[in-house]
């Protein structure tokens, strides 16, 4: 942006400083409205086109808790209520096209995958089983009069056995609190008793944490305190209900709506297209929105995965090819977990990572007898390693995990991270550990108990173990099946939507992704296409599998190549696809295929390679390869 002070884009200092600059554009934009939200058909009672949503979310809410009520009226009710303007049908019932869209973000059909039959899902939309359709009305009907009797919104009532099926059970589980968070909002909108945010904005809950980086009090870990901080900050006097044409557009909406905005920016791209005139006040108000966000976006993303890997085990494997974020995902969200998760009752480090080399033995990660100088002679002595250590300062504190309820357990936790787990000898290395990594908490003895005082090593149920590696490494072999079985196993692969991320602030072709996140054009499509000739067998591919495709890391070299330019984005042009191919990809290429194929003919399949990791004209002005 030209001319614009590095100052005019800073940060947010806290989130009211975000607010109250959104609330003084509100007031400033035309017809009051806030950026990208229009509310005409929000709380009007008559007009053709328009719904009060609150009262007729009222209407269908008593219909749903009405036991009296046919189930076919129920059925039609909970259909209006997440009408997606798709047909959906219901053995017999049917809401057409263009039919009223009653709640914006919660008219969406994947909150009613619990209901779906044999999950067919064609042109005309879902086909729902009437039963689990009935339940769900039933539930939710008796969920908001529970609310309405008793003021009391408690999470813990979603935990139910609704559903037989696990997976319906498990996916209405993680879906039902939201849908309920949005209904409630409209439910008790006009009386202004419980305005409840969008609770799907999970990356507003970080933004809000990094709001208050000193202030653990302030700290928000769930979407139900996020919606109690959003409260308490619409109290602030400064923001004002403001009004439109006569109607009234209260706090909540708005605050909502700006949550909304901050969820779903996934870059700066339709922010530059809707301003032509980058001075705006709206647009400068974006521009410093984004630069609140992009620093640990790619955090967020990967947040939900790897807090699912954590509960389903204490010891992970991240593999996969080189180059696919495993450590560094591993590490930010260590580092992200214990800073949500602050405990000021453990002063010991919680967080250690080590790296495995051919080297690396027993003695380092066990214990083992280690040379020192006394008297300058040299002697022996019995020294821990490196995981003992830090299992004896966990263990201290497995007590109070155990007693912990299981929103703070991770209050409790500690963790160990290898990287390149699989560049040593393991079996070697792990010895005894490989048995008390099966059995956590119970002790075992080692080779050099005889010498010690405490007889026993113990790995505690508080730690979580995991460790990284490149599964094409040809050193793989040396995880064993014993081992390799006391380990849940991720795998990694090239993340289109980090190099969208990372780079589409600063590139003009990045291009788009399309369905299923598969890049459509652009750089992205050029990276896409090179990972699908080296992956697969069509076309003349080199069909070497998955794990041999490129990471995301190699692709985002692309910045190494290309000019810098801080004012405006710049392009990406083929020469730079060939800088890249040549200094960053051909190698590691080189090394794959030389087992396989002969120089001439690995020669030969690398310049096919640079053929394909080419852009489009489309995409690039200057077709000059």
């Amino acid at each position: 942006m030209g001319g614009e002070s590095k100052q005019e884009i800073d940060k947010f200092k806290s989130i009211e400083e975000l607010i109250e600059e959104y609330y003084g554009l509100v007031k400033k934009n035309k017809d009051g409205l806030p950026p990208y939200a229009t509310f005409a058909e929000y709380l009007k009672d008559d007009c053709e086109n328009c719904i009060n949503r609150p009262k007729r979310v009222k209407e269908l809410i008593n219909i749903l808790s009405d036991s009296s009520k046919e189930d076919n009226e129920k059925i039609i009710a909970i259909i209006k209520l997440w009408s997606t303007g798709k047909e959906i049908n219901v053995k017999g019932f049917k809401t057409q096209k263009n039919s009223e869209k009653l709640i914006h973000s919660v008219s969406n059909t994947t909150r009613l995958q619990v209901c779906i039959d044999d999950n067919e899902d064609g042109e005309n939309g879902k086909i729902i089983n009437k039963e689990n359709l009935l339940k769900f009305a039933n539930a939710i009907g008796e969920y908001i009069k529970k609310f309405d009797d008793e003021n009391e919104f408690n999470k813990d009532v979603f935990k139910h056995n609704l559903v037989e099926t696990e997976a319906f059970k498990n996916i209405l589980n993680n879906n039902i609190d939201a849908a309920v968070n949005e209904i409630l909002f409209w439910y008790y909108y006009d009386e202004d008793k419980y305005p409840i945010i969008n609770s799907r904005a999970k990356n507003s809950r970080h933004i809000l944490n990094q709001a208050f980086p000193d202030n653990p009090d302030n700290k928000v870990t769930n979407d139900f305190d996020f919606n109690q901080k959003c409260m308490d900050i619409m109290k602030n006097k400064n923001f004002q209900d403001i009004e439109n044409n006569g109607t009234k557009i209260t706090k909540q909406l708005m605050l909502d709506q700006l949550f909304y905005s901050i969820d779903e920016m996934k870059s700066m791209k339709k922010v530059d297209e809707k301003y032509s005139d980058k001075n705006d006040q709206i647009y400068k108000f974006y521009q410093k929105l984004w630069n609140t966000i992009k620093d640990y976006k790619n955090v967020v993303n990967n947040a939900d995965f790897f807090d699912e890997l954590l509960k389903k085990s204490k010891n992970i494997i991240l593999y996969g090819a080189p180059g696919t974020g495993k450590t560094h995902t591993s590490e930010n969200n260590i580092k992200r977990l214990i800073e949500e998760n602050k405990n000021n009752k453990i002063k010991e480090n919680r967080f250690v990572k080590v790296q495995f080399h051919p080297s690396y033995s027993y003695e380092d990660f066990i214990e083992g007898l280690k040379p020192k100088i006394v008297n300058g002679n040299v002697a022996l002595e019995l020294k821990d390693g490196e995981f003992m250590q830090f299992c004896k300062v966990a263990l201290k504190y497995q007590e109070e995990y155990h007693k912990a309820d299981k929103k703070d357990k991770m209050k409790w936790a500690f963790f160990f991270l290898v990287d390149e787990i699989n560049r040593a000898e393991l079996s070697r290395v792990f010895g005894e550990a490989m048995y008390a990594l099966e059995k956590r908490g119970q002790g075992v003895s080692t080779q050099y108990s005889y010498l010690k005082k405490e007889k026993e090593f113990i790995i505690p149920e508080n730690i979580y173990f995991i460790g990284t590696m490149n599964d094409v490494d040809r050193s793989i072999d040396s995880f064993d099946i014993a081992l390799r079985r006391r380990f849940f196993w991720y795998r990694m692969d090239c993340d289109y939507s980090v190099i969208f991320n990372e780079l589409e602030s600063k590139y003009s072709n990045i291009g788009e992704l399309g369905s299923k996140n598969i890049p459509d054009s652009g750089y992205l499509k050029a990276c896409y296409d090179l990972n699908q000739y080296i992956t697969s067998n069509e076309k003349d591919g080199l069909g070497l599998g998955k794990l041999y495709e490129l990471g995301h890391s190699y692709f985002l070299n692309i910045q190494f190549y290309t000019e810098k330019n801080n004012e405006k984005k710049v392009s990406i042009e083929n020469k730079h696809l060939n800088s890249l191919f040549e200094f960053s990809i051909e190698p590691l290429l080189k090394e794959y295929l030389r087992a396989e194929y002969s120089e001439d003919e690995i020669m030969a399949k690398l310049a096919n390679a640079k053929k394909i990791f080419t852009l489009s004209k489309k995409a690039n002005n200057d077709t000059d390869s």
